[in-house]
């Protein structure tokens, strides 16, 4: 493994402390209530961490088959609180999503369906990138070519010369390609960071008003 990817690595596992600096200002004891949106908040960065580090202990083992469907994952973690961000009531939203609905069956303020289509079309308006990342990373959650390219390589076309791989490492995954999924993470994670951290000043500004008092706050 080379010394840029371990870099790149680093600092996808740097945000393990940016989240859980703002933890402690999203529940900061007598400070804060609590609501349904926290409890859904606070679920996406313990599963975002999950995946975080379960992608790079993967990275770093050679198992570049194994990270690569995490990517999809966590964009999934984002794609959950966008639509949160979408809604009429983002707490009536989370209470939803509590009691098992799914949320391709809720619609947003203008009354559309969130499918994951949807979804990433509307979040594709503002960072470019997501719908190709998004159809790419759902090429390694199912079977698909992707899989059949990291297990083979031609090294002849003229000669005909064909590797196959089975192994629990990668053989004929690139660099390139670990480093552009490592990238992938850190782009998530950021936007992730940035919705967290909107929800969490939006909400201690909230809690200095006069809504101490509404049925679906707790005090911590």
């Amino acid at each position: 493994m080379t010394e840029q990817i371990e870099d790149k690595l680093k600092q996808l596992e740097s945000f393990e402390t940016k989240f859980f600096d703002l933890a402690k200002k999203m529940f900061e004891p007598g400070k804060t209530y609590i609501y349904p949106l926290d409890l859904m908040t606070n679920a996406i960065m313990d599963r975002s961490l999950s995946l975080i580090f379960g992608f790079t202990s993967q990275i770093r083992s050679n198992n570049y088959l194994c990270a690569a469907p995490l990517v999809r994952l966590h964009l999934d973690n984002l794609l959950r609180l966008y639509a949160g961000y979408i809604v009429k009531d983002p707490h009536e939203f989370a209470m939803k999503v509590l009691k098992g609905q799914h949320v391709r069956n809720m619609i947003d303020q203008n009354g559309n369906k969130m499918t994951d289509k949807y979804l990433v079309d509307q979040l594709t308006k503002e960072y470019k990138w997501i719908q190709n990342v998004y159809k790419e990373t759902s090429g390694f959650v199912h079977f698909s070519n992707k899989h059949i390219f990291s297990s083979s390589e031609i090294t002849n076309e003229k000669g005909g010369i064909l590797h196959f791989s089975i192994s629990k490492e990668d053989r004929f995954v690139s660099d390139d390609s670990k480093l552009e999924a490592i990238n992938c993470m850190i782009e998530i994670s950021e936007i992730l960071f940035d919705f967290l951290y909107g929800w969490t000043y939006t909400k201690r500004d909230g809690d200095m008003s006069d809504n101490k008092n509404d049925s679906n706050s707790l005090k911590t």
